[in-house]
């Protein structure tokens, strides 16, 4: 994204949500605003007009407030002022797309519009003063319009995780456009802390405070974890180098960035050939290894040694395999075990017979732990999982039992021995 280009300033950077790096700091004094013109694909009008997703669409941004949202503090002088978090120039005058507003310094409005109809949600002080707060909307034209919130205040009780699934506001029921369709930007444009329509194309409605990760898809996103600015779905794509410098900053101890890192590091680790051939994931095997923590099994067939670039690739994922297992999330939930749970496929992979060689190689290593080191591990983390394992009110241990978990565990970890 560039600036919007109404003053040549430099936009501050700010340390972001833990796990994400830094993010941006935006001053409405300086009219300092992000912007993303043409930014749709060839065939992408769902980007453009909401009436031409099919499938819906969703998008979610990390936004942190600097001032008190609270009654005592409100700013009574104003009345009527508009804070712009996202849009793309959408807004319930019949201008088609998308935009999420603060009112009054208190209220949070989220508009989606398709041209001829609006849907109109409102939730009032949901912002937190210097608190990380991920704003997710999903919206389609059956469903309507939902509105997520994920703060990361521990003593926001009740709203650390998306842990029941649930919005916090619904709009079902749309409202006509009260004087008819209006066309939507062209070219096609979003816009971070500041808004304008087709009619107006002005930037105005600048927002004060710090954002990050802004994301979007051209559909409706079923697991609202993955609002986590696209983190669980885009973390593997720049492969290992990437994920490893993603790695070197996350926070293990949220239960949804330790899936995300897992099952970003499956994706790493896994091939087409495997997936085709491995059943569930896990690399078939003659007999267990018998190995204590730190042995070096001698290898019953001839290995070659690895080329440099493939080893160090390996180094990194069993470094990063180790980080994450190293440590056992708070508040693991039944929405999201089963994404933890890939820790048994990757680390099939990294002990399966596609990374022989490079495992070979790693146990010259005087400080390698061996295979029975790293299932070790592995094995302290998943009974971790569920020992931390939290229910919400309507579930109980008859559906979910510890010991059916343990059980499950402990077969998989001795599948998954090479």
């Amino acid at each position: 994204m560039t600036d919007s280009g109404n003053k040549d300033n430099n936009i501050a950077k700010v340390e972001g949500p833990t796990g994400f790096g830094t993010a941006i700091s935006l001053d409405p004094i300086d009219e300092q605003c992000r912007v993303h013109r043409d930014y749709t694909h060839k065939f992408d009008n769902c980007s453009r007009n909401p009436a031409e997703c099919e499938d819906g669409f969703s998008i979610s941004v990390w936004y942190k407030t600097y001032y008190e949202s609270t009654a005592e503090t409100h700013n009574t002088d104003a009345t009527g002022k508009k804070q712009t978090l996202f849009s793309t120039g959408g807004d319930a005058e019949g201008h088609p797309g998308v935009h999420a507003y603060l009112e009054d310094d208190l209220e949070l409005n989220v508009v989606v519009c398709n041209g001829t109809h609006f849907w109109h949600s409102l939730l009032i002080g949901v912002f937190f003063e210097n608190s990380w707060t991920n704003l997710g909307v999903k919206w389609s034209d059956s469903e309507g319009l939902e509105v997520y919130l994920k703060h990361t205040s521990p003593v926001i009780l009740g709203n650390k995780t998306y842990s029941d699934l649930i919005p916090k506001a619904k709009t079902t029921a749309p409202e006509p456009v009260p004087g008819g369709a209006k066309t939507p930007l062209d070219p096609s444009e979003i816009m971070l802390g500041c808004h304008k329509d087709s009619d107006n194309p002005t930037y105005r409605q600048f927002a004060e405070g710090a954002f990050d990760e802004l994301a979007t898809w051209t559909r409706v996103v079923e697991d609202p974890i993955m609002f986590l600015g696209g983190y669980s779905e885009t973390l593997g794509e720049g492969g290992i180098e990437s994920l490893k410098e993603t790695a070197d900053t996350a926070n293990y101890k949220d239960a949804e960035t330790s899936a995300a890192m897992l099952n970003a590091l499956n994706s790493v680790s896994s091939s087409e050939e495997e997936e085709d051939e491995v059943d569930d994931g896990v690399a078939p095997t003659s007999s267990p290894t018998s190995a204590t923590s730190g042995t070096q099994p001698s290898p019953t067939a001839t290995s070659s040694a690895p080329p440099p670039e493939d080893q160090k690739d390996f180094k990194d994922m069993l470094k990063i395999l180790s980080g994450v297992t190293s440590t056992v999330p708070d508040n693991v939930l039944t929405s999201n075990i089963e994404r933890l749970m890939v820790v048994v496929k990757s680390t099939s992979n990294m002990l399966g017979p596609k990374y022989k060689d490079n495992f070979l190689a790693e146990l010259q290593e005087s400080d390698n732990p061996g295979a029975a080191g790293v299932l070790s591990q592995v094995n302290t983390f998943t009974l971790g999982l569920v020992t931390n394992l939290e229910l919400t009110p309507n579930q109980t241990r008859d559906g979910y039992t510890i010991n059916k978990d343990m059980r499950n565990i402990s077969e998989y970890c001795v599948v998954v021995v090479c």
